[in-house]
Order: C-alpha cells, then structure tokens, then sequence
C-alpha cells in the first residue's frame, strides 16, 4: 500500500493526485496496477466516480503488482488503436496477476472494457494461463450474446453436449442460441435432437425452419424435409435453395426442377447465384439443356461469373452432350482448379470421348494440378466407356503414386472394364479385393 494514505480522508480530486503523486518510485510504481479503461472525452458512460470506486476496491483489496493507473489529463494520455492500449508516457508490461485481478473486477462492469482487458491480454502472451483464461470465459459468459458465443464454439468444435449443458443452464434463452444448437446437431447427424429441441421452441424463424429443411435432405430424408418446408409460414430464397439442393443430391432431379419453376413464379423471391449452383446438376441429369442455356443467360445478364463455380456450368453443357461448349467455357476460365479440371474429363468421357479425356487428364499433371479420387474415377470410368484396357490399367496403378487409396468405385470402373474384354481372372482378383475393403472398412 501507499504510505499514509487512506481514501476516505480526502476528497475526489485530492485522492487522484496523492495517488499519482505518491507513486513516483520505481517501487512504488509496480505496486499500481495497470487500469485499462480508457478515460478519454468519448467515454461518456465512465466518469470519476467510478474510477473512484475503482481506485477503492484496487488498494482497499490490496491487489498485488500493481503498476499505473492511467487518468485522462493525469499520467500522459491513453489511446486506444484497433483495440491495443498504448500507453504514451509510463511504458509498462502488466503480468499475469494484475490482469487476473483486473478482468475479475470487471466482470460486473462494462464489457467493452472487458474487451480491452482482453487485447492486453493477448498482445503480452497471457492467454494461455490458467488463471487469466478462465476469468476472460467468466467475463465474457455473463453477457447474452457472449454467451452464444460460447455455445457457438463447442458446436463448431462438435462438442454438442458441452454445448447443450451450457445452453441448458443459459438464464434469457432466444431465438439466436436456440438456432445455434438446431445448427449444431445437423451437423452432426442427430436429427432427432434437433427435431426435439425445434418443436421445444416457442418463437422460430426462417432460420430455424431452413436448417431443419437443409437437415432432413442431409439425412436422406426429402420426404420429411418436404413437410417442413411446406409448413413454413415465411419462405426466403435460402429455404428454396436448401429444398432444391437437397432434391439433387438425394437423386430426385424432377422435384428439383418443378421446385425451381415454383420459385420462378413466384414475385417475392429472386434467384441468386446459390439457386443457379443448386438446380444445376438437376439440369444436367436430365440433359435439359435450354434450361441450361437460359440459366448461363442470367449468370452473365446478373455478372454472376466469377461468383458461379463454371465448373459447373462446364458439367452441365458436356452432360448435355455440348462437349464443344463445355471446353470454351473450360479454356475462358481465368483461374482452374481441379474441380473444373474433373468437370472436363468426366465430360468427355460420358461423350465417349476417352481420348481426350486422357489428354485433358495428362494436361492437368503437366500443369501442376494434383488429381483427386474424383478424378481418377472420372479417367477409370472414361477408359471403361471405350474399352482402353492398358490405359485403364496404367493409371489404377498410377494411383499409388499420387497418394491416392483404390475405393470401391475405383474397382468398379475397373472390374467393368476387364470383364467386358474378357480378362475373368484379373476381374475376379479385384472382386477378392473389394470384398475385403468392404470387410476392413466395416470393421
């Protein structure tokens, strides 16, 4: 403590001088703790009587290390740039204890002081302390949105339960860590938790009905996701996007386009590049491609080009049986990546076209491009198509090289290919060793 000195014996402006006065030495100076609340003129929520509570609480609970309290128009002037506290003329680096001590007193204070505790914290290498950790997650908990936050982070993580426990114990539960949870177990597969806790809801919004929609599609089930989606009371272009989607991928192409057109005809929906990405693969299944066309209309009418993946403009056009178009559209890409590489040698190759799916195929490893297991069965099933039975050969084995481990699609495309040119023995081979993928995998 400051020698002779004790607060109730002077008024509010004497006691911020004594204080600052007293602590002049470089003893006494680290026995001042670092306060880090700005008091600057925008603080209009802050004024002296509560940095006079302050200064009471510090030194009447004798917190230990304490090195400067900073005062607008007392000890230099504190700034604040993107969250960091400089302080201009006592350059001094609090440690572990005195920020402990200062987030557990400002946890019933404001949060964006707390925010600023933070910065410190981090910018002097403290947040991997035990101490100072657990006082930021107590601080941070006691406001509602922080809160979320936290239910947030174990969601992301997969740790559900964690997050059900927090959530469950959460005094002011809202729509927002309510739809966080639905999120969470969707993610995760566990429809029945989410259907739970979704009918346990007393408020929803599109958010929560869009994620159970976009849940049962993941969980095979279109069917229940369907019912969902019709009982929504308030429909936006997510919701549409998220049933569309889910029709294509669950293989149900003419309940994605009837949706599509329902959407179109409706005023007060507008179709975005989410919407175009999603009825896409519906449109290739089933070579519709006028649709295509008019689709690649509104991405260029909308300057959508560069927000669209071409690759799947690119599958659309060769699916259509528009190989042509699908390489123009390939070659004006400014930028490839394997999937728009993938996108091209499949296409060729459901033309019949294996050749060229070959040469696109060692185009990409001239380039760079590292194939992936979509790749590889793209080229299997190419060679399959036309019965190249050495270059099918070749580049199943070739597969090791690229790091790549034979799935069962893998010795699909190649059982296929030995049996329709007569080679029995080295079929039956592969299907011995299909069969014991599956053994392995299942174990």
């Amino acid at each position: 403590m400051i020698e002779n000195y004790h607060p109730g014996i002077y008024r509010r402006e004497e006691r911020e001088t004594i204080l600052i006065e007293k602590a002049t030495t470089k003893r006494e100076k680290r026995r001042v703790t670092l306060f880090p609340i700005l008091l600057n003129q925008s603080h209009k929520n802050i004024d002296c009587a509560f940095v006079n509570r302050w200064i009471w609480l510090i030194f009447g609970q004798k917190v230990h290390n304490i090195q400067v309290f900073v005062f607008n128009g007392w000890i230099g002037k504190t700034t604040s740039v993107g969250g960091e506290i400089v302080f201009a003329q006592h350059q001094v680096i609090p440690n572990l204890f005195c920020l402990s001590d200062c987030v557990c007193l400002i946890i019933c204070m404001a949060l964006r002081e707390g925010l600023e505790v933070h910065c410190v914290v981090l910018k002097n290498g403290f947040c991997v302390n035990l101490y100072v950790g657990t006082s930021l997650v107590e601080m941070f908990v006691r406001s509602l949105v922080s809160w979320t936050a936290v239910i947030v982070g174990f969601a992301r993580c997969g740790d559900m339960s964690e997050a059900r426990k927090l959530f469950d114990v959460m005094p002011d539960r809202d729509i927002v860590a309510s739809n966080v949870m639905i999120d969470g177990y969707v993610k995760m597969g566990c429809m029945d938790l989410a259907r739970d806790l979704f009918d346990k809801m007393k408020d929803k919004n599109v958010i929560s009905w869009t994620s159970m929609v976009h849940g049962y599609c993941e969980d095979d089930d279109v069917v229940a996701a369907r019912v969902m989606f019709d009982c929504m009371p308030v429909k936006n272009v997510l919701s549409w996007n998220a049933m569309i989607r889910g029709y294509c991928e669950n293989r149900r192409p003419h309940d994605a386009l009837r949706l599509f057109w329902e959407m179109r005809g409706r005023l007060d929906v507008e179709m975005n590049k989410v919407t175009v990405v999603s009825v896409l693969p519906a449109v290739a299944d089933l070579s519709s491609l006028d649709l295509g066309v008019w689709i690649h209309g509104f991405v260029q009418r909308n300057r959508l080009d560069e927000d669209v993946h071409v690759y799947a403009l690119v599958d659309m056009y060769a699916k259509c049986g528009e190989i042509g178009k699908a390489k123009l559209l390939f070659e004006e890409m400014n930028e490839k990546d394997t999937s728009s590489w993938n996108a091209l040698i499949n296409g060729y190759g459901v033309n019949g076209c294996a050749k060229e799916a070959l040469e696109v195929f060692a185009a990409m490893l001239r380039e760079g491009f590292e194939p992936n297991e979509i790749t590889m069965t793209s080229v299997l099933s190419a060679c399959n198509h036309c019965g190249l039975v050495e270059e099918g050969r070749r580049c199943f084995k070739e597969m090791e090289r690229f790091g790549i481990v034979p799935q069962i699609k893998h010795y699909g495309c190649m059982i296929d290919l030995l049996g329709r040119v007569g080679y029995l023995d080295e079929a039956e081979n592969l299907i011995f060793c299909v069969v014991a993928l599956s053994v392995a995998s299942s174990v």
